[in-house]
């Protein structure tokens, strides 16, 4: 931030994100990821706890466009209490394809939810590391067939040809 007036923007967005209006803090969410501001990092990664499932994933798309510095946040709110925020965090992960978020990723394969599982096998793919070849194949037979099924699509993706399918 360079300017008075862009500091006064970030704080005025930073107070937005609390406002009882949730397409007021949703804005604000948006507004911060086009700021591409490190500064709103901490903030985002609040707003993925948000009630409002747009404003959380906003947030979270926010991080994406803030990328790098922003992952070593992301990767400890993969064991958030809550699974929508482990979610959006694997999902956001994934997008920005950092290899250093593999390990923490492949730790989260055995999350209880199933849609985090989901989220976590699809971003493993994107981030094509072979790293996570073993444990994805072992996902091949997780209880929940869009989870194997993933499973199946990010090994293709890392390359590696599922042969138990």
């Amino acid at each position: 931030m360079d300017t008075l007036k862009e500091k006064k923007d970030f704080k005025g967005l930073s107070k937005a994100l609390t406002y009882r209006d949730a397409d007021i803090r949703n804005k604000a969410a948006i507004v911060l990821g086009e700021m591409n501001d490190e500064s709103a990092i901490k903030l985002l990664i609040k707003a993925l706890n948000d009630e409002n499932g747009h404003v959380s994933s906003n947030a979270g798309k926010s991080l994406e466009k803030i990328g790098k510095p922003a992952v070593k946040y992301l990767i400890n709110t993969l064991n958030d209490k809550n699974k929508s925020v482990r979610s959006i965090a694997a999902k956001t992960l994934g997008n920005i394809g950092e290899d250093n978020a593999v390990i923490p990723l492949i730790r989260r394969l055995n999350d209880k939810d199933v849609n985090v599982r989901n989220d976590v096998v699809i971003a493993l793919g994107n981030i094509g590391d072979e790293r996570a070849i073993e444990p994805l194949t072992k996902t091949l037979n997780d209880e929940n067939g869009h989870v194997s099924n993933n499973a199946a699509k990010s090994l293709e993706k890392i390359g590696s040809q599922p042969t138990n399918l």
